[in-house]
């Protein structure tokens, strides 16, 4: 898997990317967008996915601050609008990231990893496909995303393919053979064992299908949005792959 993804600074990215989603919503609000449908996303509108978003941080806040993991759900537009609703609660989110310890125990997606340290760049991620959604009603393009750096749409997809084995759970049906995938741009490279399991791409497991692109396309290729990505060898494995119930 790509080792360079610690070294990235996710609570400043995080709050830049907030921003970014906030002005989407202003100028999906502002052209009466807000009822337009999403593409990739069976029966959502971009209401939706704002109030989705919203209710993510207000999650991710609260689970942060009292270690648990409460009920998540979306929260609707206030009497102000979504923007300003969406924006109230990523702050608040964003405040609570700030002041907690690193290493604070708390809930986490990850087994090996109960602190929170790993909710910035968990938010990042979501934000950052949130953003692509909303502006894909647009541009159905990874040019949509050319504002986030390549160097974060690769770590999105190592974080992704890092959680697999987690999201699955005890659905998990083998892959196959082994998958390889590849951001054309970063250079970032990864290896999924048919156990979803990541290796090491040297190790010597010959991959029997690769998925590659450009790391902004390879993120939301690997999300399930429907972007182009050169994909050769298995037809099984690749299928498989696509299938799997590791994406939100």
């Amino acid at each position: 898997m790509d080792s360079r993804a610690s070294a990235l600074p996710h609570l400043d990215l995080l709050a830049d990317a907030v921003g970014r989603f906030a002005a989407a919503l202003d100028a999906a609000e502002a052209g009466g967008g807000l009822d337009r449908p999403v593409p990739a996303l069976t029966r959502w509108t971009v209401a939706d996915v704002g109030a989705h978003l919203a209710g993510v941080h207000r999650w991710c806040a609260a689970l942060v601050r009292d270690g648990r993991r409460p009920r998540r759900g979306s929260v609707p537009a206030g009497r102000d609008g979504l923007a300003v609703t969406y924006r109230a609660e990523a702050a608040a989110m964003l405040d609570v990231l700030r002041d907690a310890d690193p290493d604070q125990p708390c809930w986490t997606m990850d087994r090996t990893d109960r602190r929170a340290a790993f909710w910035p760049r968990r938010q990042l991620h979501e934000v950052v496909v949130h953003l692509w959604d909303v502006r894909s009603v647009d541009d159905p393009t990874p040019d949509a995303l050319d504002d986030v750096p390549a160097e974060v749409a690769s770590d999105g997809a190592d974080e992704l393919l890092q959680m697999a084995p987690t999201r699955l759970g005890s659905t998990r049906a083998p892959l196959p053979g082994p998958l390889a995938l590849h951001a054309t741009d970063t250079g970032a490279r990864w290896l999924l064992g048919p156990d979803w399991l990541p290796a090491d791409p040297g190790a010597c497991l010959e991959a029997a299908a690769s998925i590659e692109a450009p790391a902004r396309a390879l993120l939301l290729h690997v999300w399930g949005r429907g972007t182009p990505a050169t994909s050769t060898g298995d037809e099984a494995t690749l299928r498989a792959f696509a299938r799997a119930a590791i994406r939100a």
